[in-house]
């Protein structure tokens, strides 16, 4: 069955893609549950840990398209900042930090090199196969007709979802 993946890092607009995709009848979730299975009961799925198991869901799951949610770097790293100023309290989600990130907390010279790396990642492993692969950088004003082209869907007539701006629950910004 094929599937959407997306597999930009955290805090490159993930939850924002996954409301959107919920707008267009898509069977979405952010970050993936812990139960074994539950993969196959979603159309799509992101952040963690999926952007880091790319490869494997594009073997498993033949077929299937990818998003690659990014964002400005320098916005990217003071958001990171902000948001993994500690460990997790859950053992499970330090061990998906430590996959995704190389580290339990905000190290700005380790997450400088695991945004470079990872957008390297995915360039090379689709090169040659740009249409499976949208870049999508919504901070950066893209939006519902670059994401309804992809997707072969037709654009909305709301605003596109904007969420966790400035470390709040937003649900939606004109």
């Amino acid at each position: 069955m094929r599937k959407i993946f997306g597999i930009g890092l955290a805090k490159t607009g993930t939850k924002s893609l996954v409301e959107a995709l919920r707008i267009l009848q898509i069977n979405a979730v952010h970050c993936l549950p812990r139960e074994a299975g539950i993969v196959d009961e979603y159309e799509a799925l992101a952040d963690t840990p999926i952007a880091t198991q790319f490869e494997l869901l594009d073997q498993l799951f033949p077929g299937s398209r990818f998003i690659c949610t990014v964002r400005d770097q320098k916005a990217w790293l003071e958001s990171c900042r902000k948001h993994f100023i500690r460990p997790h309290q859950r053992a499970v989600d330090n061990i998906y930090r430590l996959k995704m990130f190389n580290s339990l907390v905000f190290d700005q010279e380790i997450f400088e090199q695991v945004y470079a790396a990872h957008q390297e990642r995915v360039r090379a492993y689709f090169r040659g196969r740009e249409k499976d692969l949208l870049y999508f950088d919504l901070a950066g004003g893209e939006g519902w007709p670059k994401l309804c082209a992809f997707l072969e869907r037709p654009v909305p007539e709301i605003p596109f979802p904007h969420r966790n701006q400035h470390g709040d629950e937003l649900p939606f910004i004109a």
